[in-house]
């Protein structure tokens, strides 16, 4: 259905949004960070106004990654 569609990409750019606002400039991995999310949100934004899903295939790997690798960061966290 093309409205849960609409709310999870609206849902997936305010979180976007939210993880670009909590970095930390002093590391270098923040302008890489800053970049790919500026990415991300640029084809979801893209993805909506055209209302075109298959531009999320692109981007659906790189997302699951960053879930994976943030999943990972928290155990290692956790386990110290």
């Amino acid at each position: 259905d093309l409205s849960c569609v609409i709310n999870a990409l609206q849902k997936a750019h305010r979180i976007l949004i939210y993880l670009k606002s909590t970095f930390d400039c002093k590391y270098e991995m923040s302008e890489n960070l800053d970049a790919l999310y500026d990415f991300l949100i640029g084809r979801i934004v893209q993805a909506n106004l055209k209302k075109d899903a298959a531009m999320l295939d692109e981007i659906i790997p790189m997302i699951e990654d960053l879930r994976d690798t943030f999943v990972q960061a928290d155990r290692n966290a956790r386990s110290k």
